[in-house]
């Protein structure tokens, strides 16, 4: 009798099992690295298109009233439907007229990006200031981020720039602050 001899696939078994998991080990890590690239280079191209729109919005440094609502309709809308983006770009007023949270400066670390002015909190936006997707969802999302910061997207890229206003009406002769926030989001 001879034992010990299974053959010669019985004794290739045991070293089956370790260049398996290896290869499983290594194609897993491979699809986890494009998995992560893919994720970088998304965030990447919303940053990308967020900075284009913003250049669109930023031709000048002040809007005239009705003017703001001409470059939405004719530039602002049309980009950002072509690059399939949730968007809104936000003329927020820093007038000082009524201002009561305002006396040591503009605070804008926590200030509502989505809001146009938070001394007026009405649910709808004034279109003098404010430029969005006329797509019902995206409207709802913005709305809900406008009446409450924490409804507002998490994955939200937000670019603020400097801008002037009439201030404190849209007929007033004096220009006041403001900022021009261009925000862009994917969730939901």
């Amino acid at each position: 009798m001879k034992r010990g001899f299974i053959g010669p696939i019985g004794d290739d078994i045991p070293s089956i099992f370790p260049i398996v998991a290896g290869m499983l080990l290594f194609i897993s890590t491979i699809l986890y690295a494009n998995a992560q690239v893919d994720a970088r280079n998304s965030e990447l191209l919303q940053q990308e298109a967020t900075q284009k729109l913003a250049y669109l919005a930023t031709q000048k440094a002040s809007f005239q009233p009705g003017e703001f609502q001409s470059i939405c309709k004719n530039s602002l809308r049309g980009f950002a439907e072509n690059n399939g983006l949730k968007f809104a770009v936000v003329v927020k007023k820093f007038c000082e007229k009524g201002c009561t949270r305002c006396g040591n400066g503009i605070d804008l670390l926590n200030s509502n990006v989505f809001n146009e002015d938070e001394m007026r909190n009405s649910p709808a936006f004034d279109p003098n200031y404010v430029c969005t997707s006329e797509k019902q969802p995206i409207l709802d999302e913005f709305n809900a981020a406008r009446l409450d910061v924490s409804n507002a997207p998490k994955d939200a890229v937000v670019l603020t720039y400097p801008f002037t206003v009439p201030c404190p009406d849209d007929a007033s002769p004096v220009k006041g602050l403001a900022t021009l926030n261009v925000i862009v989001w994917k969730s939901k």
